[in-house]
């Protein structure tokens, strides 16, 4: 019930861990690193907090659940909607930054060339899922 174990949740929800280091090898010379990522996060963070206030403001009872299975159990149909737009906007935003990570650092470690990289990076990751998604290839890798 303490607030502070959803510190951990909240950082890593943001993604920082895997893309700070490529970011800041990326960036431009006379960006300053500290208050660019001091900066997104501030915003991010009173984006965040104030759709969640506002979402939370919708409802009275909160002995149980949280925003999205409050929107789950609604009767709108476009909060019901967002419950399900959701997870493919974060898919469609963080897949493209994690393939971008793994080609660069492909690259840099000198393992495969532009093309085997890309290849590796953008295209093994979609076949793969497609081969784990479809039917019970998932499963089968997990009780390995």
């Amino acid at each position: 019930s303490s607030w502070w174990n959803l510190f951990g949740i909240s950082l890593f929800n943001f993604a920082l861990a895997p893309t700070l280091p490529s970011w800041v090898n990326e960036k431009a010379p006379e960006v300053p690193a500290f208050p660019a990522i001091v900066t997104s996060l501030c915003v991010v963070i009173v984006l965040y907090t104030l759709i969640g206030i506002v979402g939370a403001l919708a409802y009275d009872d909160w002995s149980h659940g949280n925003l999205f299975t409050k929107f789950s159990q609604s009767k709108s149909p476009l909060l019901q909607a967002t419950v399900n737009i959701y997870p493919i906007i974060q898919n469609l935003t963080t897949i493209p930054v994690l393939s971008i990570l793994i080609k660069y650092n492909l690259l840099q470690l000198g393992w495969v060339g532009r093309r085997d990289a890309l290849l590796i990076s953008f295209v093994l990751p979609w076949l793969l899922s497609i081969v784990f998604y479809g039917g019970d290839g998932f499963e089968v890798v997990c009780e390995l």
